[in-house]
């Protein structure tokens, strides 16, 4: 599966690489050039709104001869995606709160454990989640992947909402000082409402609980 993925996102980011230097191998910056790259930029996951933030400052440049050859343009595009990776000193790259979603079988429970013992490395307070109630396995596999890492599990009654042992797993996590909160959750796909509404559900549990930020 994780092969599959790898060579998946390979043809991606091959394909993206390739027509971005066909388009830095055009002979003019014209209308045409910063249409292309936006929708290169999409494809490569830019994001609608970084996106374009990036054009329009290249588009600006470019108006008032700021950049005039390609070169110029490709050297901005660096500097202009470079300072959206960047953090600012008064935020916490790394949130204290992490929800683990996907579609079954992608490995979340296995990246729980792997994540939380990272965390145990760096002597970190670590709390994981079993919000997978629909899956008795994944309670017990977590349980296991935590006992051998080393960290708190918390795990809630037979039954019991996902929603409510997030709750009680927040409040755990204050009450004790925890550093890190990492949630195990059922897999879903994206089509099914029911499921998708419960994520939102535990977001702003987690949200009004703790009032972090989540990733």
């Amino acid at each position: 599966m994780f092969n599959l993925i790898k060579e998946k996102i390979k043809k991606i980011y091959t394909s993206v690489t390739k027509q971005v230097s066909s388009i830095f191998s055009r002979n003019s910056l014209d209308e045409q050039f910063l249409k292309e790259l936006s929708m290169l930029l999409i494809m490569a996951d830019t994001g609608v709104r970084t996106t374009n933030e990036i054009i329009n400052k290249l588009t600006a440049d470019i108006k008032n001869t700021s950049i005039t050859t390609l070169e110029q343009a490709k050297q901005e595009l660096e500097k202009l995606l470079i300072s959206q990776l960047q953090v600012s000193g008064g935020v916490d790259p790394a949130p204290r709160v992490t929800l683990l979603v996907g579609i079954n079988g992608s490995g979340k429970t296995t990246f729980v454990a792997k994540f939380a013992n990272l965390l145990k490395r760096m002597n970190k307070k670590v709390l994981v989640v079993a919000g997978d109630t629909f899956r008795a396995a994944a309670t017990q596999q977590l349980m296991e992947w935590a006992q051998r890492v080393g960290v708190d599990v918390f795990v809630g009654k037979e039954d019991q909402d996902p929603a409510s042992v997030v709750f009680d797993a927040c409040k755990k996590f204050k009450d004790e000082h925890f550093d890190y909160l990492v949630i195990d959750t059922a897999g879903r796909l994206q089509t099914k409402v029911n499921l998708m509404r419960e994520l939102e559900k535990i977001r702003r549990i987690i949200e009004k609980t703790i009032a972090r930020s989540i990733r």
